[in-house]
């Protein structure tokens, strides 16, 4: 429940923000990729995939919807080669970056 609520959290501040620049929104929409991948990584390392379908099938939308975010914003090429993979493969990346 509460890798849910991260998720919705970041709504909930992207709804809330008083100042909207382009640069805070991307980065907005990069923490929305980041939480997804990260999310799908717990759920790999816990081997729950069964058990979470619905927060799965959110984090891949939430991976592949967001993805160019981290095109927009300043990060590493290895954070860049990460996105295409996830974007891709978001299960099997989480399983090989995490999984056990």
């Amino acid at each position: 429940k509460k890798w849910e609520n991260a998720l919705y959290a970041l709504d909930c501040i992207e709804s809330d923000l008083i100042i909207k620049t382009k640069l805070i929104c991307n980065a907005m929409n990069y923490a929305k990729w980041f939480d997804g991948c990260y999310i799908l990584s717990q759920i790999a390392r816990n081997n729950a995939f069964s058990k979470s379908k619905d927060l799965t099938n959110k984090c891949k939308s939430y991976v592949r919807k967001y993805f160019k975010y981290v095109f927009k914003t300043e990060t590493s090429l290895k954070q860049k080669i990460k996105a295409l993979m996830f974007y891709f493969t978001p299960i099997i990346c989480s399983k090989i970056f995490y999984g056990r």
